[in-house]
Parts: C-alpha cells; sequence; structure tokens
C-alpha cells in the first residue's frame, strides 16, 4: 500500500514537473517574442523618423543646389560685357564694352550669395589657374578698387582663394567623386519602400535642374526650389532660342550640375565641402565650384531634424567613382550619412495582452495542479482508509463470528450436556451478539455522518444529561471492575443545552469505553473521572483516566477514523479505532466540538464542548 502511494506521488510530481517545464518555455519565448516586437517597432519607428529627418534635410539643399546650378557660367567672371551674345561672354574685352559687375562679385560686399554658408565661388580654368569672381585681377582690379571701393572685401576673398588652391589642387588628383541616382533599388513584394529607393527618390528631386519641365518638389522648400529651377529652365531656353536665330555660329556652351566632392584628406578634424560643375566652351573645359562652410552647413541640417533626432549627427562619407554607393541613410545631396544617435529607451511593456494571457494560464495551471494534488491527496486517504476499515472489521468480526461458530456448534451437537456450561455459553454468545451489534451500530453511525436526518435535538440541561448518563457509565465501569467519579459543577447544573440525548450519550460512552480499555496501566489502580464544567463560553463535559495517555506522536491522527495509537494497536484490547472519529463527527454535529487536552497529565482527557441554548 505505501510503495503503490509514493509511486502515485512521483507520477505526480513528474507530471507536474513536465507541464510546467513546457509552460515556462512557451513562457519565456512569448515574452522574447513581445520584446521582439518591441523592438522592432521602435526600429521601425525609429527608420520612419530618420527618413523624414533625410526627407528635410534634402529638401533644404535642394533649393540651394538648383539655384547654383541655374546661374550663367559669366556669372564666374568679375565683370563681363553687357548686350554680347550669350557664348561669347568670355570672349576679350574690346574698346567701347560696357562691362558689367558679376552679381557674386557685388554680393561679397556684405556676404556670399547665399549668405555666410558659401564661403567663396571660385573656377579653374583649362590651364590650371584658379580664379573667383570675388577676386578680380589686372584692370579689373584697379576698377574694383577705384570705383566701387571694395579692396577689403577682395582682400578677405583673396585670403579664402589662397587657403582653398591647395584642397582643390588635391581633389583634381583624386578626381569626381559621383553621387548615383541610378534606380537601382525596387519595391519588395510587401509594396515597402526600400532604403535605396527612397535615397533614388530625394535624388531625383535634386536632378531636376536639369529636366527640360521645373516639376514641384519636396515640402518645405518647394516654391524656392522651383524658382530656381525656373530660372536655370528659362535661360535654357533662351540660349536655345539665340541658336536657332542664327545668332551663333561656334559650339553651344554646355554647362552640367554642381556634385559635392570633399577634399582628400578627409578627417573629423579638418573636413572641406566643394560643390563643382563642369563647363564646356568650345574645346576648353572649366571647372567651376562653390566652397561650402561644411561646420555652418551641418549645424542648419541638424538643426532642422531636431524634434526627430535630438542626438544626431552628420559624418562625411568619402565615395569616388568606382566604389559601390551604400545608401543606408545617406543624403543624396551631399556625400555624407546620417547617424541617428541612439536609440531611445523602450518604453514599459506594462500588464499587455500577452502578459495578460500568460498570466490566466499560469493561475489556470496552479489552480489545476493544485486541485489534482488536493483530489490525488483525498483518494489516497480514503484508499488508506478503507485498508483501515477492512482490516478492523475483519479483525474485530474473526473474534465473535469464530466464538459464535464454536460455541452454537457445541451446543446443537450436544457436546455441553451440563447445564451451568452451557448458561455460560449462552451468556459468552449473548455478550458477543451485543459487540457485534456495536460493530455495526458504531460503523453504520459513522457512515451516517452529514447526511441529512430529521430533527431529533431539544432543549435539556446539562443536569439531565449526566442524570441519563450516570447508570450506564456506573454500569460499564462495574462490569470492568473501575473505579467511576461522576461530578458536575453547580454553576451548569441547571444551564440548557439544544442537543440530541442519543449522540451525547453514544460520544460520552465512547470515551468511557476508551478509558476503560486503555486508561490504567499495571501499576495504577483504574479509575475515570466525568465532569460537568463551563469552559468559557461552553458547557465542558469532560472524560478523563490516570493511564499511560496518549502518544505526541499520535495526538494528531487520534480522531482519524480507524486510527489506533501504537499502544492501542499492540493492546490486547479490541476495537475498531472508530470511536473517538465517530464522537467528533457527532459532537460538530451538535454544533459543539471533541477536543484532546494535551495539559492533562497523568493520562489522557477528552473534552466534548456544546454550546449553551
Amino acid at each position: 500500500m505505501r510503495s503503490r502511494r509514493w509511486v502515485a506521488w512521483a507520477v505526480y510530481i513528474v507530471s507536474i514537473v513536465v507541464v510546467l517545464d513546457v509552460l515556462g518555455y512557451v513562457t519565456w519565448h512569448m515574452l522574447r517574442l513581445e520584446r521582439a516586437d518591441l523592438e522592432a517597432e521602435a526600429e521601425s519607428h525609429l527608420q520612419e523618423r530618420v527618413r523624414l529627418a533625410l526627407w528635410r534635410m534634402d529638401s533644404f539643399m535642394a533649393p540651394i543646389i538648383a539655384q547654383e546650378s541655374a546661374r550663367p557660367y559669366f556669372h564666374y567672371r568679375a565683370f563681363y560685357p553687357a548686350e554680347r551674345a550669350y557664348t561669347r561672354m568670355w570672349e576679350e574685352v574690346r574698346p567701347g564694352d560696357v562691362l558689367v559687375p558679376s552679381p557674386l562679385f557685388l554680393a561679397s560686399r556684405n556676404s556670399s550669395a547665399n549668405g555666410d554658408l558659401i564661403r567663396l565661388h571660385f573656377q579653374l580654368e583649362p590651364d590650371g589657374t584658379m580664379t573667383s569672381p570675388q577676386v578680380p585681377s589686372g584692370n579689373m582690379l584697379d576698377l574694383a578698387e577705384s570705383k566701387m571701393q571694395m579692396a577689403p572685401q577682395i582682400a578677405r576673398s583673396e585670403a579664402l582663394l589662397a587657403s582653398l588652391r591647395p584642397l582643390v589642387e588635391v581633389t583634381q588628383q583624386v578626381g569626381d567623386t559621383v553621387v548615383p541616382t541610378a534606380q537601382r533599388a525596387q519595391v519588395d513584394a510587401q509594396g515597402v519602400r526600400t532604403e535605396d529607393q527612397e535615397y533614388d527618390l530625394r535624388a531625383r528631386s535634386l536632378g531636376l535642374a536639369d529636366e527640360q519641365t521645373p516639376p514641384p518638389v519636396p515640402a518645405p522648400d518647394r516654391e524656392a526650389t522651383r524658382s530656381a529651377i525656373g530660372a536655370n529652365f528659362a535661360a535654357k531656353q533662351l540660349l536655345q532660342l539665340q541658336a536657332n536665330a542664327g545668332q551663333q555660329t561656334e559650339e553651344m556652351i554646355a554647362v552640367g550640375n554642381f556634385r559635392p566632392e570633399w577634399n582628400a584628406q578627409i578627417s573629423p578634424e579638418a573636413t572641406e565641402l566643394l560643390f563643382f560643375r563642369p563647363v564646356t566652351l568650345e574645346t576648353s573645359r572649366f571647372r567651376q565650384g562653390i566652397w561650402i562652410d561644411w561646420p555652418m552647413l551641418r549645424r542648419l541640417l541638424l538643426s532642422y531634424v531636431l524634434d526627430l533626432l535630438p542626438d544626431a549627427q552628420l559624418a562625411p562619407v568619402n565615395r569616388t567613382g568606382s566604389d559601390e554607393m551604400e545608401t543606408v541613410w545617406m543624403l543624396a545631396s551631399l556625400p555624407a550619412r546620417l547617424d541617428p544617435g541612439e536609440l531611445p529607451p523602450l518604453p514599459p511593456i506594462g500588464f499587455s495582452w500577452t502578459r495578460q494571457v500568460l498570466v490566466v494560464t499560469w493561475v489556470a495551471l496552479l489552480s489545476g495542479v493544485l486541485a489534482i494534488g488536493l483530489v490525488l491527496r483525498a483518494s489516497i486517504k480514503l484508499s488508506d482508509r478503507r485498508g483501515r476499515f477492512v482490516s478492523a472489521v475483519t479483525h474485530e468480526l474473526r473474534t465473535p463470528l469464530t466464538t459464535f461458530c464454536l460455541y452454537t456448534e457445541m451446543l446443537a451437537d450436544g457436546v455441553i450436556t451440563d447445564q451451568p456450561t452451557r448458561d455460560s455459553y449462552l451468556d459468552t454468545l449473548k455478550g458477543e451478539s451485543k459487540r457485534l451489534a456495536g460493530i455495526v451500530e458504531n460503523v453504520l453511525a459513522y457512515a451516517r455522518l452529514g447526511r441529512p436526518k430529521p430533527a431529533s435535538r431539544s432543549t435539556i440541561s446539562v443536569g439531565e444529561i449526566v442524570s441519563a448518563l450516570e447508570p450506564i457509565i456506573r454500569q460499564r465501569g462495574d462490569a470492568a471492575g473501575t473505579e467511576i467519579k461522576i461530578e458536575i459543577d453547580p454553576e451548569v447544573s441547571d444551564v440548557t443545552v439544544f442537543a440530541a440525548i442519543e449522540s451525547v450519550e453514544r460520544i460520552v460512552m465512547n470515551l468511557v469505553e476508551n478509558a476503560v480499555k486503555y486508561g490504567h496501566t499495571e501499576d495504577t489502580q483504574p479509575q475515570i473521572e466525568v465532569h460537568a464544567s463551563r469552559d468559557r463560553d461552553a458547557i465542558a463535559i469532560a472524560v478523563s483516566d490516570h493511564g499511560p495517555g496518549i502518544d505526541p506522536a499520535d495526538a494528531t491522527k487520534v480522531f482519524s477514523a480507524f486510527h489506533r495509537g501504537r499502544e492501542q494497536r499492540s493492546h490486547a484490547q479490541p476495537g475498531l479505532g472508530l470511536g473517538l472519529a465517530l464522537g467528533r463527527g457527532l459532537a460538530r454535529e451538535l454544533g459543539g466540538d471533541l477536543v484532546l487536552d494535551t495539559s492533562w497529565s497523568p493520562g489522557a482527557r477528552f473534552v466534548l464542548r456544546l454550546r449553551p441554548s
């Protein structure tokens, strides 16, 4: 029996471990997926911010690049003759020509043409020399200093031109930087724009100055860009009309778009941003450029996206024509990459739907595990109780049945002819029949506990209860040769309780029966005390003996059905181990209780507590 019990508990524990392990893994996996989804959502949100920031920066640069690309090539001379054909602006000045100062030269009075953002406009001649419309030379210098009084501005521009020459020479050796605008990216299967396609869209928006029809430009600088594109468009249309009218026979002038370049000596400490465009006049090739104040431009661009990416940075990217352009978070207008900075901390997930489901699942599982454990424990206890019941009843019934079989057979066969002996046998059979009836009655009474039954309780005084019990108790004591002492406190004699006298009698008699059987030792005189008194708010009927008492190991089990203590199991006295369990059950049906007084010594003391009516 014990081995089967441990096998059941072992299977139960192993099953729990397996189920908890599986659910634990599922919980960990779901929480990990939830965290990954949150991180992916944060990454997607960051990418959207980066894309919007790139569009803002490129939209800021679009009108500047378009305006500079729309400038006529002859603006890169300090003075040019008025009323001359478009393609003849750079021919030698003839007597009588009216010279007009370049807008770039006039703008240097206060600042550069685009404010302080553009440090200097310059031009590389076919022979390798570098000039600037803001630094006239020869007679043009005399003209500017004498009539226009711009010597300080010219000196400042001349110093900038001198510092620029080494950078441009190095850049010339490296070659042009190519910013590809080819449509290398496609829309993916879900219709989502890739980084390359976003880059191509922004790059095409910056190439509008080369189109024949000026389409709109992305906000926020649409109107400024449209004006610049329109100026370039009008200049090219004028050039085309002049050619068609036969006003020129020379080769057309080809003017390209500005492309950004970094000087070859890129370093975080010293980086210069230059824009170049090619100009071809007949067989001569010129390069016109602008020198951008990169620190100022970077501050301006980052200020445009401060609300989106407060920790963003711009880093130069040096790409040559032979390199494959990587467009992830690249500006289309500049060879620079946007670094969005650190990812913002993930918001707390809180008690999400996933966690609610997991909590409910865990609660349901643990409740099921607890319920199954309780059912298993109850089943094992029931099995143990059934085993003890069968063992006890079998043991208790064997002796009287054996006596019945033997004595009845002897009497029936006429073996016993002596009348006194026959009378003794008959008395024995009568006693064994009462014993069998008592066993059966106790079992049936215990089986009826908790079942609804007709009300048989009535109001009765404590004195009446003791008076009804006293003859039966003394009769049982006299039969066992045990001294019975019955006492009742005067203060409780007239106190009434609402109880069934039959139930009280069965409880007290079971206690007296146990005391008669086990309440003495070989060295002590059997003595039983029955005492009725008040115990706080209850009436207490105590049955005490002076025997060996209850083993502390059995103190919590004495009220279990079919349980007998160690001393009682080894004792020769018969018994089912059902009296105390039946007594407590009946006491609780009466609204009271039956308890063991552990403070009593020596011996055992059981107290029936009843509530006064």
